[in-house]
């Protein structure tokens, strides 16, 4: 497996897309990660394309390397997020989150090909852009779904981009398939946004972001 060099990784190209050969490409690279990384097989659990889906995807030379997802309701919607079911949404289990919000999201199906593993670069840029796509789309709460073995890498990744993290255990998280089939232990987090009014004031434009992580 040849590991790239620094120069390499800041040469990439992160983005988002509608490209049905980047999602193929994208969905193509979570789908091998997964069930190499976390024997998670996802390929029967694709999320369809629409007007309130994101992708990111991060390319080098052409070829995807790494992205996510981003989907995107409101709190009287009936949809359903990826990590939700009919008998666990997040409206009900985090209300102070979801209550008096214009929208909510999933960030989901987070992955970096092993080969481009240099640091956090990667997951710290994807991160960084959804967060800006967040404050002009008015999303003002995001959560995503991870396991453990990933949760270092969202602690530093959340430390460099100025948020605090706070292990709960008080949520019961009812695995769903894939993951109930498998031996992996995951976590919800939550992240509330809310604009920085001191900063705008003085020209400014950065968000002031609080971040909790759900241990289950």
């Amino acid at each position: 497996m040849i590991k790239y060099k620094k120069e390499d990784i800041a040469s990439l190209q992160i983005k988002f897309t509608e490209s049905p050969s980047d999602l193929e490409a994208y969905y193509q690279l979570v789908e091998t990660v997964y069930k190499r990384d976390l024997n998670v097989d996802l390929s029967e659990y694709r999320i369809g394309s629409s007007d309130n889906t994101y992708c990111l995807v991060a390319k080098h030379k052409g070829t995807v390397v790494g992205g996510l997802l981003g989907v995107v309701i409101s709190p009287e919607s009936e949809n359903l997020l990826p990590l939700e079911s009919d008998t666990f949404r997040l409206r009900d289990v985090l209300p102070e989150y979801c209550q008096g919000v214009r929208k909510y999201a999933e960030l989901t199906r987070i992955v970096v090909d092993p080969c481009f593993r240099i640091g956090d670069h990667i997951v710290y840029e994807l991160l960084s852009m959804f967060v800006e796509l967040a404050v002009r789309k008015n999303i003002d709460t995001y959560f995503s779904l991870s396991p453990l073995t990933l949760c270092r890498t969202y602690r530093r990744v959340g430390r460099r981009l100025g948020v605090e993290i706070v292990p709960r255990t008080d949520i019961n998280y009812p695995a769903k398939s894939p993951y109930k089939e498998n031996d992996v232990t995951l976590f919800i987090n939550a992240c509330r946004m809310t604009r920085n009014t001191n900063n705008q004031a003085e020209g400014g434009n950065e968000s002031q972001i609080m971040y909790e992580e759900l241990v289950i």
